[in-house]
């Protein structure tokens, strides 16, 4: 039993890492237009975005807190569309929600 799920682990393992490094080997041979440039600028956003979503309309957070993270969801994307950084616009985010927690407990 456990030799099967240590099996299925490096096996996730090993899937998530050739999806990601394949496209990076070819990726050296393309030549990106602006357009396209721009658009990637953009895809970390609709990650985000996408795993918030998700959290709404599957009912995984309490009815309380819904409203913390559609306030924590539009601050990462004014940070971050503002300073053109995702790593600050997700720390803004999540202070969001560490501060609303505590102020709504």
């Amino acid at each position: 039993m456990v030799g099967e799920r240590i099996a299925i682990i490096l096996g996730m393992g090993l899937g998530t890492y050739l999806l990601r490094v394949f496209p990076l080997l070819f990726a050296h041979q393309l030549s990106l237009g602006p357009r396209i440039l721009r658009w990637f600028q953009f895809v970390s956003y609709a990650v985000i975005a996408s795993f918030v979503w998700f959290g709404f309309t599957k009912g995984a957070s309490p009815a309380g807190t819904m409203g913390f993270r559609i306030i924590a969801l539009g601050l990462t994307i004014l940070v971050a569309g503002r300073t053109k950084n995702a790593l600050l616009g997700m720390a803004a985010g999540i202070a969001a929600v560490l501060i609303l927690a505590r102020v709504g407990s």
